[in-house]
Order: structure tokens, then sequence, then C-alpha cells
């Protein structure tokens, strides 16, 4: 399960991964990367990546892939908004 949300259209963006961990986290590399007006997929996937690496340490490749897909499809979701 994954959120992004902005506040606004040029407010600040806010990046939440849950049921990755016991409680849900604030993706801070990847809110940071999402806040770069045309930001890659492979950027915000790089940020993802940064995030995953420094909160869940216990990931396997799977699970890593999972979570990506989740949050880069909420990224998309909200920059479509």
């Amino acid at each position: 399960m994954a959120v992004v949300v902005a506040a606004g259209k040029d407010g600040p963006i806010k990046a939440v991964l849950g049921a990755a961990g016991p409680r849900p986290r604030t993706l801070v590399a990847t809110a940071s990367q999402l806040e770069i007006p045309g930001s890659t997929d492979e950027q915000i996937r790089a940020a993802i990546t940064a995030d995953l690496n420094a909160y869940f340490t216990d990931l396997d490749d799977y699970q890593k892939r999972m979570h990506t897909a989740n949050v880069l499809r909420g990224a998309r979701n909200m920059r479509a908004q």
C-alpha cells in the first residue's frame, strides 16, 4: 500500500509506504524527487530504492519490486491529477 499526495497543484508532496514493516514510513527521498519538475520514472525509481534501502533492510528482491511498483503507481496517479 502506497499513498502519494500533493498539497495543491504546486504544494509539498508526501509519499508514504505502508504494509512493508511494522508501521508506515514517509519516503523522504521519493517525495523530494517528485517535487522536481520533469523528474523521470528512472529518477523516481532510484529515489524509491534509496528509501527502501534506508528504512526496510530485510526486503527481498520481489518485495522491493512490488513496493517500487506501488509507489511509482501512486506517483503517476498524483501527477495525473
